[in-house]
């Protein structure tokens, strides 16, 4: 995870203390790894789906570091968007196995999650959502 994104720093995917619905907290592999232990192992049968994916590392850990066919990341802030899809695509060739990373740049409020793919074939939704607004946070325990 360090060569795909170690340089970037906290400054690269905070934003502002008045904007805290639009800050960006990335988890540390470290955390990722503690999470997808807690999991029954993942198959090829899983889509992992990760909203407020920020610049990835959440689905290029779970991508590089199980068997899951698809890892679908929604990220609202378009320059978090920009930043881990140019990281993937740099480090695709190194890691073909980041082929199975799908970002999307939206707000998961103007998604049909459930009912649209490839978002309703999630079979693991992941969703720290602590920084979330709180119509984001309604939303998203709706959208089951």
């Amino acid at each position: 995870m360090e060569s795909i994104f170690g340089d970037i720093s906290a400054k690269d995917v905070r934003q502002h203390a008045d904007r805290m619905h639009n800050n960006a907290g990335e988890l540390l592999p470290s955390g990722i790894a503690v999470m997808m232990d807690a999991l029954e192992p993942l198959t090829e049968r899983d889509i992992f789906l990760d909203m407020g994916a920020g610049i990835g590392n959440v689905l290029a850990q779970v991508a590089l570091a199980t068997k899951v066919s698809k890892c679908i990341g929604v990220e609202v802030r378009g320059e978090l968007f920009s930043l881990g899809t140019e990281r993937m695509l740099r480090n695709v060739d190194m890691y073909p196995l980041l082929r199975k990373v799908f970002l999307k740049s939206a707000d998961v409020r103007d998604l049909l999650l459930s009912a649209q793919p490839p978002t309703c074939d999630a079979t693991i939704i992941f969703a720290n959502n602590f920084l979330f607004e709180e119509t984001a946070k309604i939303f998203v325990a709706r959208a089951k």
